[in-house]
């Protein structure tokens, strides 16, 4: 569960993140993109082979774009893929987290 997310910032569990992230399961680590505004296939490939579910929050503003091979990958592999501002990324990856799925979030929170 995410606590909170305002600019720059996410708590999770009570401990707070100024980073952009992933979290898998419980395991939340930094994600450390290829280009600033844009998200490519390699910037998620550890993460998308854990999950059913891709959740990807563009930043506080929507500024990050994600690749269309992205896309086609979610579509081929089955991963629903839901793209979102950051702030409305949290609360699908809060609503989602509890229904069994194996639920993954990867997370700007600047811009």
């Amino acid at each position: 569960m995410i606590d909170s997310y305002e600019f720059g910032k996410m708590k999770i569990m009570g401990e707070e993140y100024h980073f952009d992230l992933f979290i898998i399961d419980t395991e939340i680590e930094p994600w450390n993109r290829k280009e600033r505004h844009n998200i490519c296939l390699k910037d998620l490939e550890d993460i998308s082979k854990k999950c059913e579910v891709l959740i990807i929050g563009t930043g506080d503003e929507g500024c990050v774009d994600v690749d269309k091979e992205v896309k086609k990958y979610c579509k081929k592999k089955k991963i629903d893929l839901k793209v979102d501002r950051t702030v409305i990324a949290v609360e699908i990856f809060n609503d989602l987290v509890h229904t069994g799925k194996r639920i993954c979030g990867a997370f700007h929170l600047t811009c």
